[in-house]
């Protein structure tokens, strides 16, 4: 007999040889640690996704799901990462042309 795992590729059902399954789904849970705590840690993120608050975006009226963050925590977020984003982003506009226009712009919107 072949220890060739796909040497069965071809036969019929109840031919003999090649990867049989045996005990079900369980079984193969069961031997396999790697893939119960891939399960397991799958499971935990989509528990942890569903328990999160629900929130109206009031712009699109779409529900998403949303950490619990404060208008003044967001505040205090987005005054921490000003540097960073500036740095990222090629610093602020000094072209008094360019800035009037995004002001329009801005106002449009």
């Amino acid at each position: 007999m072949s220890n060739d795992p796909f040497s069965s590729i071809g036969r019929g059902a109840g031919s003999s040889g090649g990867m049989r399954a045996t005990g079900g789904c369980l079984s193969v849970l069961f031997r396999n640690p790697r893939l119960m705590a891939a399960l397991g840690m799958a499971a935990f993120a989509v528990i942890g996704y569903l328990m999160k608050p629900t929130k109206v975006n009031s712009f699109t009226g779409e529900t998403v799901r949303v950490e619990a963050v404060t208008p003044e925590q967001e505040i205090a977020m987005g005054l921490q990462s000003v540097s960073q984003m500036s740095q990222e982003f090629g610093g602020e506009v000094r072209d008094p042309v360019l800035i009037n226009k995004i002001n329009q712009i801005g106002n449009r919107l």
